[in-house]
């Protein structure tokens, strides 16, 4: 194999493993091969007899290594690529990426053609005769005197790609990969025939076989005879190389049943072609489904995670129509599982009669429980209409009416017509906006901004120039798709005014920012006010029992509207400054996003 070498004795069974890649061996006597691997090239034995020539040759002396003490490593450090052997005057050649090299009972030496170093691929021997071909597709003849001639065949060959050599009885073969040429080694004149066989694929070996040629073309074998290079007719052979389940391979004659977790199914295919210029489309069906054809390059049929059941895959050869070729089959049966079988289906019942009844049980509970919960819901549902109409009605309280129109009547007093007109326009605008919106369970994030901006700019006018008011709108905001509650934040923006900033003297700010998480909608109300503890003394002092725009109302509409699964908080956060002085208020409203 490509990482390891084995030497089996077909009559004992006794098989020894190496770990070294041989890439050629070629018997040079009874008792030893010569070999060529990655790594190192030499002499193995194959037995203790006595070899005359080879035992204390120059070439047997280097002893291995660990990895296989039997065999010599008299060239070591280099790629072995081929090794042949000139039985007349016992040479060995070895090919290697770095030179050619001869051996032969005392010399080691290594051979050049023009005093140039030989890059030989493959070499191969007849007669006395060594054949060699180098990586450029160059072909030499190398004498038992190391003489060396290249070997010139007709102009088409000066553009191949020959990647490989084999002599066959009197034959040298030239393989590329798509063709093949032979010439006649007793012929004097060299002269070089194309195989042609029709379909070509990939060439990898050929053989002769009588007058035939055997030849390896992708997964099929071509046969043609060597004379005439006529065809030879002959129906495809479909042959099942492996049934694989699980990854496991089975012997085909005792196909009978397996487990339910035996169900990854592969059947690997191959087609004895003998009729080169034809081709085969390869159909298979299971059980009584229709036929399926395989890709043409196709070999291997894979049926995962097959259900229990008896199953009957059938192949056949040529079109759809035609049966010439017959038709081969194979049969092999899943099991259920344990617990799909009869006696499990006996304790299944048992249980599931258990389980029926507790479960009637518990749905009775349930039921009751959940009229239970209708009735609460009912009751919930009529208190949230109680307390928002209460609250948009606490929001067109006359006291806010009477404050905007004093501030608009001063306007026209005043002859300010602009702003008379504007702030009218404004306060007629909100009041509609309040209207419409008492009418909606809920409404957009940019309603709710757009009636809040109308009221601040009314409430701004009475402040004259000592209130600024800014609202800051997270970009990931998207105001048309998220709904709230109507007229909830304004409740909270009034207080604000009317209890934090209306009592302060000197420069009034409120902020509203609104940012978002993947859950929450947050608003935070911020104004720099003279503080909740000082508001509530001066609201004692007058003795008043007026709470501006519902705040008792809102909160019970609050109250309403949270459930087990959607609740929203509002958060109050009184400010002092460094000497510890109150200065202002923050209120934060989180609303769960759905």
């Amino acid at each position: 194999t490509t990482t390891n070498f084995v030497i089996a004795d077909l009559a004992s069974g006794n098989k020894k493993k190496y770990n070294i890649a041989v890439k050629d061996i070629h018997k040079i006597s009874n008792k030893y091969y010569a070999y060529a691997a990655s790594g190192a090239c030499g002499i193995f034995p194959i037995n203790k007899e006595k070899d005359s020539i080879w035992d204390h040759s120059i070439i047997s002396k280097n002893k291995g290594n660990k990895v296989w003490p039997e065999a010599s490593q008299s060239i070591a450090n280099v790629r072995g690529k081929s090794v042949a052997f000139n039985s007349k005057s016992k040479t060995i050649y070895f090919a290697t990426h770095i030179n050619l090299f001869a051996v032969n009972k005392n010399i080691i030496k290594t051979i050049s053609y023009n005093n140039k170093a030989l890059y030989i691929k493959k070499l191969q021997q007849y007669n006395n005769d060594i054949y060699a071909l180098n990586t450029q597709g160059e072909l030499f003849r190398i004498l038992d005197n190391h003489k060396i001639s290249i070997i010139k065949l007709n102009a088409n060959t000066e553009i191949l790609s020959i990647k490989n050599i084999k002599i066959i009885k009197n034959y040298l073969f030239l393989l590329t990969n798509s063709e093949l040429y032979y010439f006649d080694l007793l012929d004097k004149t060299k002269k070089l025939i194309q195989l042609n066989f029709g379909r070509q694929n990939e060439l990898s070996d050929i053989e002769i076989i009588d007058d035939r040629i055997a030849i390896l073309n992708g997964g099929e074998i071509l046969l043609t005879k060597l004379s005439t290079n006529k065809k030879i007719n002959a129906k495809p052979i479909l042959h099942i190389k492996s049934f694989n389940v699980n990854q496991k391979s089975y012997s085909l004659p005792h196909l009978k049943k397996f487990d339910y977790d035996q169900n990854n199914i592969e059947i690997q295919l191959s087609i004895l072609s003998f009729s080169t210029g034809s081709k085969f489309p390869l159909y298979y069906k299971i059980n009584n489904s229709s036929w399926q054809q395989l890709a043409p390059e196709s070999r291997v049929i894979q049926l995962p995670l097959l259900a229990p059941n008896t199953y009957k895959i059938q192949f056949k050869l040529g079109q759809i129509e035609d049966y010439s070729y017959g038709i081969s089959s194979l049969t092999f049966k899943i099991e259920k599982p344990w617990w799909l079988t009869f006696p499990a289906y006996l304790i299944y019942t048992a249980i599931g009669g258990l389980f029926l009844f507790t479960f009637y049980q518990l749905r009775m509970k349930q039921l009751k429980h959940k009229n239970s919960m209708l009735e609460e819901k009912i009751m919930l549902e009529k208190n949230l209409r109680i307390y928002t109409l209460k609250s948009i009605k606490a929001q067109m309280n006359p006291h806010f009416f009477y404050n905007a129109l004093n501030t608009i009547q001063s306007f026209i007093f005043e002859n300010d017509k602009r702003n008379a007109s504007t702030y009218l326009s404004k306060f007629s605008r909100l009041t509609r906006t309040i209207l419409e919106m008492s009418e909606k369970e809920t409404v957009s994030l940019y309603e709710e901004i757009e009636a809040l901006k109308l009221y601040l700019d009314i409430e701004k006018a009475r402040f004259n120039t000592d209130f600024e008011y800014q609202i800051e709108i997270d970009s990931s905001i998207d105001l048309e798709f998220i709904k709230i509650p109507s007229m909830l934040i304004q409740p909270y923006v009034e207080n604000a005014i009317k209890h934090g900033l209306l009592h302060k003297s000197n420069q009034k700010t409120l902020s509203l920012k609104f940012k978002k998480n993947q859950i929450h909608l947050e608003i935070q109300i911020e104004d720099n006010g003279i503080g909740r503890i000082k508001s509530m003394a001066l609201n004692k002092i007058k003795n008043s029992n007026h709470q501006s725009f519902a705040t008792e109302a809102n909160l019970k509409r609050l109250t309403a509207l949270n459930t087990e699964n959607s609740t929203l908080v509002v958060e109050y956060i009184d400010k002092v400054d460094l000497n510890g002085i109150a200065s202002g208020t923050i209120v934060f409203i989180r609303i769960p996003i759905s």
